[in-house]
């Protein structure tokens, strides 16, 4: 399995900003069915419950032999309180709401690696909206996720 590393990707800002996630946990099943990985960013003055977090897993579906993929970012934005109350106290930082993207793909036991990176390439390419021919990422956590069907641990 592929080791777990630091992910680096920058935002859709109009400066974008470089955002980092680092290693949470792993996990494989009893039965080795379902592996799965979690990273969260560490933004200073901003609770767990506030960080960014990426989710990434793979599981074998028994009765059909089928794989699905999942990556799933979470990106909370913080409520920004007042600057002051009637009692002089400011409230502590909340989160207003979560904005969740999830990438699933499903793969039949006989797709081959490079069956997968195509299936990938065309969804990330209309995604990104790119019409020109661009060479597929290889490595980093998900395209070896998606093309290899190796969880990072």
């Amino acid at each position: 399995m592929a080791d777990m590393a630091n992910l680096v990707a920058y935002d859709g800002a109009t400066t974008p900003v470089q955002r980092t996630f680092y290693p949470v946990s792993s996990d494989v099943d009893k039965d080795g069915t379902l592996s799965s990985a979690i990273w969260r960013e560490q933004l200073a003055n901003t609770p767990n419950n506030g960080q960014g977090t990426v989710k990434m897993s793979i599981q074998k579906i028994v009765k059909t032999g089928v794989y699905r993929v999942s990556i799933r970012t979470e990106i909370p934005v913080m409520e920004i309180p007042a600057s002051g109350s009637y009692s002089g106290l400011t409230a502590a930082p909340t989160v207003a709401h979560i904005l969740t993207n999830d990438h699933v793909s499903y793969f039949h036991p006989r797709s081959t690696i490079e069956e997968r990176r195509l299936s990938r390439m065309i969804g990330v390419n209309l995604l990104n909206n790119i019409t020109a021919s661009v060479a597929a990422a290889t490595a980093g956590a998900g395209p070896l996720t998606i093309d290899t069907l190796v969880s990072p641990t």
